[in-house]
């Protein structure tokens, strides 16, 4: 589906908080899929290259280095409500409880850098 150009999938097993949040991803341009799903199968950096943005990939590394929301807001020349913002975003695309959760998942899901996730 996503390459023929879909930008998301919504099953209907989702609940309404989870609907109105993947809307508002969708509607911010980017792409929804499950997590469940895409743990099914392949991994998410082999099945979807583009399943989070730059800046949340970039909030995952310094995550994953053991950065605090103020080092990677300095590192990316950033405010911390940005990161916060980008972090909370990145938590919902992993079903992440918070930041050790989201590394986990990552970790977890195949989408952590190999030569970050044991930096």
């Amino acid at each position: 589906m996503l390459a023929r150009g879909a930008s998301g999938y919504l099953p209907y097993s989702l609940g309404s908080a989870a609907i109105l949040a993947a809307v508002r991803v969708l509607a911010a341009g980017e792409t929804y899929i499950p997590v469940e799903m895409m743990a099914q199968s392949e991994t998410m950096r082999d099945k979807v290259p583009n399943y989070l943005t730059r800046r949340e990939r970039d909030v995952l590394n310094g995550l994953l280095a053991g950065q605090s929301n103020k080092e990677i807001a300095r590192i990316h020349n950033l405010s911390e409500v940005t990161i916060k913002h980008h972090l909370k975003s990145l938590r919902s695309k992993l079903g992440a409880r918070n930041r050790t959760h989201a590394v986990c998942r990552a970790i977890e899901l195949g989408i952590a850098d190999d030569d970050t996730a044991f930096a």
